[in-house]
């Protein structure tokens, strides 16, 4: 039988896991942590509060319905022996009277079950409550234009057309650091895939609609990021994207996964002069050069996954010899990740953050 004592139980189970969400959300830091950040938290936390009012009032109501079940159960047995006590002397007219008065109190406290049930299974949230976490939280527009993705084909200099997604969180500031990200062969030739996919997936994941920078992810229409061209009208493409969003020239980093992968090594060598930092995720060059990669702080991801093993012990040795010829590079192992899921492993490992955190020598 579920009792009063077990609902107010789970009802402080709850809270203590409410004193839990808060004490992790107090706990947090960073600069992400603007306008848009606080409104979400604080809407959050109505919404909880309203939350637990409305489920309080379903246990109440719950735990009154196993009390009264409790009497019916004890009202039923009255009934049933009284009813025998009258079968078994007939003469006697105060069974049959107190066996109605048993079936009567029992019709009563049916219906109050009824009733009770009714305010159990039907929470009382709001409107507003209820949207509370469906609302658009939006730091204004600080950069002059609204918040989320855009969609634009960039031409260089020399005339080549590349299409490309800038993202712009919510808590957009001017001077923000510019990630430009190169995806992979899942998204060769494909916008649509591109536009959730890749770095978008796991930043959304990681760090919902509120992330410390903006960034950009360029299409290739074909399994090279360098085949024609390519990384000169990156290099514009970047300094274009970084005046168009107002983003601090001097925290530009280039990131790339799996395809890439390959095109950050390959860009490195071509323009370092442009990134203040690099993160190649599960990509290889095999024809980099050590001694052009020394500019500009590096680290490389790979896993130990057997889908990612190449990419492995390639990286730890070109991490090595860049090193050797007097670079600034380093090595990060996603452990308990994939080829490709290696992103996510960067980014739960901090290589993001660190990387925003570089400044252009």
């Amino acid at each position: 039988m579920v009792s009063s004592g077990t609902v107010n139980s789970d009802l402080s189970s709850f809270n203590n896991s409410m004193t839990a969400y808060d004490n992790s959300i107090d706990s947090l830091n960073g600069s992400w942590k603007g306008p848009s950040y606080e409104n979400l938290n604080s809407k959050a936390k109505d919404f909880f509060n309203e939350f637990k009012n409305a489920l309080q009032g379903q246990l109440s109501a719950f735990a009154s319905a196993c009390d009264l079940y409790e009497q019916y159960i004890n009202e039923k047995n009255a009934y049933l022996s009284a009813l025998s006590s009258a079968n078994s002397d007939p003469n006697n007219s105060s069974y049959s009277t107190a066996a109605s008065e048993h079936k009567a109190n029992m019709e009563r406290l049916k219906q109050q079950i009824e009733a009770a049930l009714q305010s159990a299974s039907s929470p009382s949230l709001s409107a507003q409550g209820t949207t509370a976490l469906d609302v658009s939280f939006n730091a204004g527009s600080p950069l002059g234009i609204n918040t989320g993705t855009y969609q634009n084909t960039f031409t260089s200099s020399a005339g080549k057309n590349m299409q490309y997604y800038a993202y712009v969180p919510n808590n957009a500031t001017e001077g923000m650091p510019l990630i430009l990200f190169l995806h992979g062969d899942g998204s060769v030739n494909n916008m649509n895939a591109l536009k959730t996919g890749e770095m978008a997936r796991a930043v959304k994941k990681t760090y919902g609609d509120d992330f410390p920078f903006i960034f950009v992810q360029p299409m290739t229409e074909v399994t090279s990021w360098s085949k024609d061209g390519r990384l000169d009208t990156l290099a514009e493409l970047v300094q274009q994207v970084a005046k168009d969003y107002k983003c601090d020239p001097n925290k530009i980093v280039l990131a790339g996964h799996s395809r890439g992968g390959n095109g950050t090594w390959e860009m490195i060598q071509a323009h370092p002069e442009l990134f203040s930092a690099a993160v190649p995720i599960s990509g290889i060059d095999r024809k980099i050069n050590p001694a052009n990669c020394t500019k500009i702080p590096i680290v490389a991801v790979s896993t130990p996954d057997s889908s990612d093993n190449y990419n492995y012990g390639y990286n730890q040795s070109t991490v090595k010899e860049i090193n050797n010829a007097g670079g600034n590079a380093s090595f990060v192992s996603a452990n308990g990740y994939g080829h490709s899921s290696a992103i996510y492993g960067a980014i739960k490992k901090g290589v993001l953050d660190w990387a925003i955190a570089q400044t252009k020598a």
